[in-house]
């Protein structure tokens, strides 16, 4: 870590960095990212453009499970993209009159380095012009392909009071100058806008700040009847499947097929025609659906009809004592301070090699050992007090002599015997620490980063297979 004293994280969100950069899979694809980039700044364009695609490829494969993992990669390898936007206020009376104000860009630009002076920088207007002009605005031929995070600075213009926006561009050039952000660093030690954007994350995954409201989900649409109509579609391809094996059957003795009979082609081959089976939805069961994704991640209620102020006081006191049942408080989300003190005093021994936690846990009760400890051990207090300091015991000199070492392995047998009766005292620190383990374990997902970095299959024009085209023969 960055500190020689260990940072004790004091929100959930500050708990998930600590949690996450321990991961050792997580650490990784740090290091497989890494090279990525370093592939990138390659002279030979094949090179640049294989280890672009590849970190592309495995950034999105990441941001499907995890997007806190997704963000974390964007800072710790950064490959940013910085933008500026001009802005002037619309004169739109109606939003007005409802107090919003919207705002129009008239000027748009980006590059790969915080000086908007250097040659990387494109600089755009508000209406596109023909593809490919000088006029147009950022579209796939002139926007770089970056994995970012993408740094805005925001130029607002058109009244005194609207006039001010945060710098986030010179925000990143003043961090960066004075500090590096690596896996070994604290959540305290982390770029503020890192910061910043884990914690919107955290906010909406959490519902910190966000208010119930009422939907309609069910409008326009049953999923029922969906449910219905995909259950006999799949009937009526199962159906048709039998009848082509039929066919197949019929044809081997020679009788024609009724279901989709082969046509015989100029070429000499046979073409059959297969009936197409599919569920098609209206725009309205489509909107239901993308409703319904995005409600995987709330709690959905049921209330009953509600005809009085006091009847919905009594439903929602309710409801909230069934919500809370069974949920930690905030102090205990993503581990208890008790067992981050300890996860915390148990990671130096860790770090120092020992293989597994349980060596590690004997280390860690070894140190606890104090003088008073070892008081009814049958020991002379000066024997002690010569071997035992304030961090564990003192290790035995090269010139020790023979008596020396007799009393250091007396001292150490009542260590080591003061420590087991601690360790059975306390089995509970142990399973604290493996919690944390095992938290820091899920904070990243499970998959083969190694098999995204390999060359796919060429699929054609048409998404199909690799064609199957025997090669010329020579």
């Amino acid at each position: 870590m960055t500190a020689e004293t260990p940072y004790m994280p004091d929100s959930p969100a500050a708990k998930l960095w600590e949690l996450l950069r321990r991961n050792p899979r997580f650490r990784e694809d740090v290091e497989r990212l890494t090279r990525f980039r370093k592939d990138t700044k390659s002279p030979v364009r094949r090179t640049r453009l294989r280890a672009l695609n590849g970190a592309s490829k495995f950034l999105r494969e990441v941001q499907a499970r995890n997007e806190f993992a997704h963000l974390a990669f964007q800072w710790l390898v950064p490959q940013p993209l910085f933008t500026e936007r001009d802005q002037v206020p619309k004169d739109d009376q109606k939003a007005q009159s409802r107090g919003v104000i919207l705002w129009r860009t008239i000027r748009l630009g980006f590059g790969v380095t915080p000086d908007t002076n250097h040659e990387s920088w494109k600089w755009f207007n508000e209406k596109p012009g023909p593809f490919g002009s000088p006029d147009s605005q950022a579209n796939q031929s002139g926007r770089l392909m970056r994995w970012g995070p993408e740094v805005v600075r925001w130029l607002i213009h058109g009244s005194r009071e609207n006039s001010c926006s945060f710098d986030y561009i010179t925000e990143w050039a003043d961090w960066f100058a004075r500090h590096t952000f690596t896996v070994d660093s604290a959540w305290l030690d982390a770029p503020p806008g890192f910061r910043r954007d884990w914690e919107s994350i955290w906010r909406r995954c959490s519902g910190i700040g966000q208010r119930a409201r009422h939907t309609d989900f069910h409008r326009g649409w049953r999923p029922s009847e969906i449910v219905a109509r995909a259950r006999q579609e799949i009937r009526e391809a199962n159906r048709y499947i039998q009848a082509l094996l039929g066919d197949l059957d019929r044809e081997r003795q020679g009788l024609p097929g009724t279901t989709a009979p082969a046509i015989p082609t100029a070429g000499g081959g046979r073409l059959r025609r297969y009936r197409r089976f599919g569920l098609h939805l209206s725009e309205a069961e489509e909107a239901g659906l993308i409703r319904f994704d995005f409600t995987q991640h709330r709690v959905l209620v049921e209330l009953p009809p509600l005809l009085s102020q006091q009847a919905a006081r009594l439903v929602l006191r309710n409801l909230e004592s069934e919500i809370k049942n069974g949920l930690p408080k905030v102090h205990e989300l993503l581990g208890t301070r008790r067992a981050w003190e300890t996860c915390l005093a148990v990671e130096p021994f860790r770090e120092r090699g020992a293989a597994d936690l349980g060596k590690a846990m004997g280390q860690f009760f070894r140190s606890r050992v104090r003088v008073a400890d070892l008081r009814d051990s049958g020991l002379p207090k000066e024997h002690i007090w010569r071997w035992l300091k304030g961090d564990g015991l003192r290790p035995l000199p090269s010139n020790a002599t023979d008596a020396e070492a007799a009393e250091h392995r007396d001292v150490e047998t009542a260590v080591s015997r003061a420590a087991t009766e601690d360790r059975q005292r306390n089995r509970h620190l142990e399973d604290w620490v493996r919690f944390l383990d095992d938290l820091s374990a899920a904070t990243y997902p499970t998959f083969d980063a190694k098999e995204l970095s390999r060359k796919t299959p060429h699929r054609g024009l048409l998404g199909g297979e690799r064609s199957q085209r025997k090669p010329k023969e020579e």
